[in-house]
């Protein structure tokens, strides 16, 4: 009963709960079936325009590239033109017309070198964002990349405990009927249960370690399973 209480209260924790509700049963998710591995490239490529940091990164580029574009413009001169039009007179019937044009240049001079200064940090800081541009991208790769590699440990072992499993179970049958038949002792049947019930932890370690790696999966590709349906315990 303390074992219990103590892992209620350890998901609570995890939950970020106090205590878990009271009126609302424990639920077991169904297993999350091993996914099949899709081309490491097509992954990649596929997760690249997925990835919120990617997302990030690319943004966080194209405002230096806008800020590099507003500095240099400062060097830019400016030709402006404006224009109005009047009718002057003491008379309604008799207004005489008028017009007049302003057209300004305005030529930016060197602030002391400011403008300059300000065009070298906005192009440094555009060579910064696309450098971090392209270490988040390695990093992503990494991650996917290693998650690939879990993933497919993770479906081995899977693999390799249910063929254990099997042959645990096979051979507690068989010392059932020895044992049944007086060929066999209870030390070999206790023998057998015990292997059997070896293999058969075995194999929800491993069913564990495949749906974490999955779930590692599925977030290094940016992607987003729907929620397990629950199955009351």
């Amino acid at each position: 009963m303390n074992a219990r209480e103590l892992a209620r209260a350890q998901l609570a924790n995890a939950c970020g709960l106090a205590e878990l509700p009271a009126d609302r049963p424990l639920v077991v998710p169904p297993a999350r079936a091993v996914p099949e591995l899709p081309k490491l490239e097509e992954a990649l490529a596929d997760a690249l325009s997925r990835r919120s940091e990617i997302a990030a990164a690319q943004a966080r580029v194209e405002a230096a590239e806008r800020a590099l574009s507003a500095s240099r413009a400062l060097h830019l001169p400016s030709l402006a033109a404006t224009g109005t039009v009047n009718y002057r007179g003491s008379d309604i019937q008799e207004l005489g017309g008028g017009w007049s044009a302003l057209v300004q240049l305005n030529v930016p001079l060197l602030a002391g070198g400011a403008d300059s200064a300000r065009v070298r940090e906005a192009e440094a800081n555009l060579a910064l964002a696309r450098a971090s541009l392209e270490n988040t991208r390695r990093l992503v790769r990494l991650d996917i990349e290693s998650a690939f590699l879990a993933m497919r440990e993770a479906g081995a072992r899977m693999a390799a405990a249910k063929a254990l499993e099997v042959s645990a179970s096979e051979g507690m049958q068989l010392a059932e009927v020895r044992y049944e038949t007086g060929a066999g002792d209870a030390l070999e049947l206790a023998d057998a249960q015990a292997a059997f019930a070896s293999s058969r932890a075995t194999t929800v370690r491993a069913a564990l370690d495949a749906s974490v790696a999955a779930a590692r999966l599925e977030r290094a590709l940016g992607q987003r399973s729907p929620p397990p349906r629950e199955v009351e315990r």
